[in-house]
This record gives structure tokens, sequence and C-alpha cells, in this order.
């Protein structure tokens, strides 16, 4: 496995490590206080939305930032380049979405007001936010991605609290919840200004920089995309039995659930995201120490899971308010995915870093297949927790698919190494 030292790695995962937290906690935080404000109902809905503007970003952002942070590492394209491709287009694709919604207003649903701003707001804020933080992880610098989305975060909170009256101020509170991306976005495009002052002069790419990004983001986008439907396709499955089936409480549940999995699943995203760049940057490859630190997480979250599923029944309703009694049954189905995505976090950031982006790609379309038709044919007896089956199955198959692949690699090296 690429790394360069281990000395290296285990100082970025310990930066890295506090920062996730930080950041972690105040996402979890933000998550918990919207959740008591507007109950499960509501917050489902404004999460659902979230969701709808999530996949327009990963459409819209064509995975650039996967190339971002490889051509970064390998210092293969202009900085300033890059810099440039991530301010404009975040801004253009933040005004064209919201044209868009503001001419389909009559035949688009609103959840809430301002639409148009809402999305504007998320998009942009969002795509700069993702770009700048790709830059500073080709960098191999992991703090400042985190520590400004969660003062963010912080001072978002502190708002909502001193807002009067929160039940008769819904819409401004989530204006100000979309907007706390965009002041994120801006904020992180002038921290790194301030800390590669020197590189950050704009230049628009040429076209070879252009072949080389769209080559390698290319079959990210693909797989990104894929990847996206088979976590989030059962958002619009569920919806889609509403409210035949799914009730708007059942839909705030499962949607916390999922929230709730990505929580466990910040251990695993701290050592992918340095083993992305450590990869991409250095031709070794030391598979034991890969497999030690991917057992090591894998372990963290077994016993994580074990203590979830001990006090959740009581604990889960405690912290996101009366309404969420429906999540306890739905996590203990979601606890393979947990497990399985811990190992499937880490292993398609290695692919990623070394370029094989294709085994990542098999696996998202085995996933999504499977996810789809375990989705349709559990629902309509077991409800949310038949979706949170149906995804735990889909994981599973792509944890094996990854683990397979590796396998092969590995083998084909170690031939290399007594061949010579």
């Amino acid at each position: 496995m690429a790394i360069s030292s281990s000395t290296g790695i285990k100082k970025n995962v310990l930066h890295n490590l506090i920062a996730r937290v930080v950041s972690l906690v105040s996402i979890f935080l933000v998550n918990i206080l919207f959740s008591r404000v507007l109950g499960a109902a509501d917050s489902g809905q404004l999460y659902y939305v979230v969701n709808n503007f999530s996949f327009v970003i990963l459409l819209s952002s064509l995975s650039m930032e996967s190339g971002m942070t490889y051509f970064m590492s390998k210092k293969e394209i202009d900085e300033k380049e890059l810099v440039t491709i991530s301010i404009i287009w975040s801004i253009i694709v933040g005004i064209t979405v919201a044209i868009i919604l503001f001419l389909s207003r009559r035949h688009i649903p609103a959840f809430f007001d301002h639409t148009s701003l809402n999305s504007f707001l998320f998009i942009s804020g969002t795509l700069l936010t993702t770009y700048f933080s790709a830059l500073f992880f080709g960098k191999k610098q992991f703090v400042y991605p985190h520590l400004v989305p969660a003062l963010i975060n912080i001072l978002l909170m502190l708002y909502v609290v001193i807002t009067p009256d929160k039940s008769e101020n819904v819409g401004l509170l989530v204006t100000v919840y979309f907007g706390s991306s965009w002041v994120s976005g801006i904020v992180m495009t002038v921290v790194y200004h301030i800390k590669y002052g020197t590189h950050f002069s704009l230049r628009l790419p040429s076209a070879v920089t252009y072949g080389k990004l769209y080559k390698y983001s290319g079959l990210a986008f693909i797989t990104n995309i894929i990847s996206f439907l088979a976590y989030r396709v059962d958002y619009w499955i569920l919806q889609a039995f509403s409210p035949r089936i799914i009730s708007e409480v059942a839909l705030g549940n499962y949607i916390q659930v999922s929230k709730l999995v990505q929580l466990f699943l910040f251990l695993p995203t701290i050592l992918a995201t340095i083993i992305f760049p450590m990869s991409a940057s250095s031709p070794n490859r030391d598979y034991r120490q890969f497999r030690k630190m991917t057992l090591q997480v894998l372990f963290l979250n077994i016993t994580g899971c074990i203590i979830a599923a001990m006090i959740g029944k009581w604990f889960f309703p405690f912290v996101y308010g009366k309404t969420f009694g429906l999540m306890y049954s739905c996590f203990l189905f979601s606890v393979p995915v947990i497990l399985a995505m811990t190992v499937v976090r880490i292993v398609s950031s290695y692919f990623a870093g070394i370029n094989r982006i294709k085994y990542n790609l098999i696996g998202c379309c085995i996933t999504l297949a499977t996810v789809i038709l375990m989705n349709f044919l559990l629902i309509p007896s077991m409800g949310i927790n038949g979706s949170a089956l149906a995804d735990s199955i889909g994981y599973l198959a792509y944890m094996l698919v990854l683990l397979y692949f590796i396998k092969r690699i590995e083998g084909k090296d170690e031939k290399h190494i007594v061949g010579n």
C-alpha cells in the first residue's frame, strides 16, 4: 500500500482525528437541534430536501474533487488552475440551479419558503467547501476542511438557540440552515487564500488540464453517482410508499438512523481521507499495515454497535425526542451496513489512490441493483426495517466484491516480488 512512512501517517491520523471529532460533534448537535425543533415529520422533510440538493451537487460537481486531490498530490496540474475551476464552477452551478427552480416553482412542491435562494446557498457553498477541501487534502492538510465547517455549525446552533418563537420562525431557521453552507464555502476559500496566498491567483485552465482532470474524474463521477444512489435511493423508494405504508414520522425516523450510520463511519472516513492522497503519491505498498488499520477500525465499530444495541431503545427517544421511537429496531437492521461500509470506505479510497476506480464501480453497480430489488421486496412487509435490511444485504455484497479485488492485487504483487 502507498504510504510514505509509519510516522507520517500516524501524525496525519491524529490531526485528522481531532479535527474530525470536532466536526462530527458539531454536525451531530445541529442534527439533534433541528430534529427537536422541527419534530420527526418536518425534519424528515428538511433532510429529504437536503438529500435532493445533495444529488444535484453530486451531478453538477462532476466528481472533480477526486481529480483535484489526485493531481494535487502528484503535482501534475497547476494549483492556480484548480483554484479557478473551484470558484467559477461553484458559482455557475449555484446560479443555474436557482434559476431552474425559480422558473419551475409552479411544478415543484416547495416544502419550505425561498426554495431558489436556499438551493443557491446550499449548492454553491457545499461545492466551494468540497473543492477547497480536496485541495487541502491534496496538500496533506487535513485540519482546516473539518474545523471551518465545525465553527460555522457552532455559530448556527447559537443562532437557533437564541431565536425566539422557533415554531413561528421555521422558514427563517431553514434558510439560515442552508445559508450556513454558503458561509462555510466562503470561509474555506478565504482560509485557503491566507494559507497558500502565493498560489491563489486565478488562471484559466488549459485544454490539457481539462483532459487530465476529466479523464480521472469521469470514472469517479460515474462511481460516485451509483454509490450515492446505492446509499440514498431508499429515501425515494420510501417516499414512493408514503403514506400508504410509510408515514412521514417513519421516514423521519429512518433518515435519522441513516445519519446515525454516518456517525459510525467517521473513523473509516478519517483513514480513507489520508489513504487516498498518500497512496496516490507513493509507489510503495504495505498491505500488512493496511490490513491492520482496517481491522482496528472495524473492531471499534463492532464495539460501538454493541453498546448502541444495549442502550438504544431508551437512548434514541431521549436524545432525538419522543417521536423517534421507531429508530431502535431500524438501527438493529442497519448494523451490518455499518460494518460493511467500514471496510468499503477504506478499501475504495485505496483503490481510488492507485487509480483502480473501476473496482469501486463494479462494487457500486452490484450494490445498487441489490438495494433496489430488496427494498421493493421487503418494504411492503417490514416497512423502514425492510429498507434497512435491504441496505445491509447490498453493502455486504459490496464489501465482498472489494475484498476479492484487493486479494487479487495483493496476489499479483507477491508474484511480481518473487519473480524479481
